[in-house]
């Protein structure tokens, strides 16, 4: 796939994330041959979107959430203000990343932008209290019109469409400048003095730019869209029954010449129809024989239905949904497990992806503030989501067959951290500790004597 390509994909994944696009205005709807301009319309109207790629990547980035990020040996104020506050709305870095993931992990890839205010107070007291320092900013691919990267795969150099004082204007950044273009021509730029782009490039694999896993979905979930259409517009024509207006074939005979009967037979016709028109013009049909209704057949319906829970399940499977409460599933525990593993493995290559990206934003954060990259973060490396049904199970035939403390004392920790993923992670913590002093305080096992033998 091309880059350009590329480009192009991540607006049309933007626009499945957001509901924004083709699906705010109904012009993702593929038009029917047989369909009128009004009735298209009226479809694209009536049409209506569930956000299935938000939901899956919000699910995929709770899970990382649950586990913040540890961040040692900050000792500048500034840089610790910038951790409370990093992108001049008052959201902390945690915050900021969690929205950032949700784009990230939907496209593949995206892009930040580590920037400075260009006033910049004399003493560092000032700089804190007029929040003159660092501040991010995302970017988003599909709003790139250039860019290059280094045979490392660092951006080098990034231009995106940007307005100033209501005028289209090309916003630029490189390893030696920031700049604004209009016309082609720079009417704006300063050096940045940081010896590298502050624009830092995120992708899920491979270099920049790259469609991630979850990308996958956004042709199912165009789909989805429109059969989800084409059955609702099955429904509304033929929920209730139809009403036949048919009517008596009028031959001619020796007293009713061919002529007279034909016109007779025309006028019948046009009756019928006419009263149809007031009921509407799909809720009747006019053919030969006695007055009654007809019960349309379900089939198509049903076949749309089937398709959809189909095209659900798949969207599921790409997401890695796993349902841990609820509906339980048919498949065998070997089965499940493949699937916990799979999600696991996932969120901690995910998360350090994200962790190499924090380490360079502080970089350039620092290089912004002239001192020296100090700050160290550590994102988590084993979520260990499981079912913890199946774990307890596992439990239990472990200590019906007597195998060691420590073997059984690691099952209940992982038991333990399946039941409450979702808890703060202190209390796991907690939580695990006490299952070392559950086995200190158990009395062992009295030894077996030869009594009776």
């Amino acid at each position: 796939m091309t880059i350009m390509k590329t480009l192009l994909e991540f607006k049309k994944i933007a626009d499945a994330l957001h509901g924004s696009g083709g699906y705010e205005n109904g012009a993702y709807l593929v038009k029917y041959d047989s369909e009128t301009d009004d009735q298209y319309s009226k479809r694209r109207a009536v049409a209506w979107f569930a956000n299935e790629l938000f939901l899956a990547c919000d699910r995929f980035v709770g899970y990382i959430s649950k586990r913040p990020p540890n961040r040692t040996e900050i000792k500048d104020a500034r840089l610790l203000k910038f951790v409370d506050d990093c992108n001049w709305r008052g959201d902390s870095l945690d915050v900021f990343w969690q929205s950032f993931m949700i784009e990230a992990k939907a496209r593949g890839s995206m892009l930040v932008l580590v920037d400075m205010p260009q006033e910049i107070p004399s003493n560092a007291q000032s700089q804190l209290d007029q929040r003159a320092f660092p501040y991010l900013v995302t970017i988003k691919p599909e709003e790139l019109v250039d860019f290059s990267v280094d045979k490392r795969g660092r951006l080098t150099m990034v231009e995106i469409k940007d307005m100033l004082d209501d005028e289209p204007v090309i916003r630029g950044w490189d390893e030696e400048k920031w700049y604004i273009k209009k016309d082609d021509q720079i009417i704006k730029s300063n050096n940045h003095g940081l010896g590298l782009c502050p624009v830092l490039a995120f992708t899920e694999m491979n270099d920049f730019p790259a469609l991630g896993g979850f990308s996958s979905m956004e042709p199912i979930i165009k789909r989805l869209y429109n059969i989800r259409s084409e059955l609702d517009e099955i429904l509304r024509r033929h929920t209730f029954p139809i009403f036949s207006a048919q009517f008596p074939l009028i031959e001619p005979s020796m007293y009713l010449d061919p002529g007279t009967a034909q016109t007779m037979q025309a006028k019948m016709i046009g009756q019928l129809q006419e009263g149809i028109k007031k009921l509407g013009a799909e809720r009747g049909i006019v053919s030969p024989g006695s007055v009654g209704f007809v019960a349309p057949p379900d089939g198509p319906a049903t076949t749309l239905q089937n398709t959809i829970k189909e095209l659900e399940e798949k969207i599921n499977e790409i997401g890695l949904k796993i349902d841990m409460t609820g509906e339980r599933t048919a498949e065998s525990g070997l089965a499940l497990t493949i699937r916990f593993q799979a999600l696991n493995a996932a969120l901690t290559r995910f998360a350090r992806r994200m962790e190499d990206l924090e380490r360079r934003v502080f970089d350039v954060a620092s290089r912004w503030l002239k001192i020296d990259t100090e700050a160290i973060t550590e994102w988590g490396k084993d979520y260990e989501l499981a079912d913890p049904e199946r774990e307890i199970a596992i439990l239990q035939q472990m200590q019906a067959a007597a195998l060691p403390e420590e073997v059984i004392k690691k099952q209940m920790q992982t038991v333990i951290n399946a039941q409450f993923s979702t808890a703060d992670p202190e209390e796991v913590d907690e939580l695990n500790n006490s299952v070392d002093e559950f086995s200190q305080e158990r009395p062992l096992p009295a030894e077996p004597t030869n009594q009776g033998v």
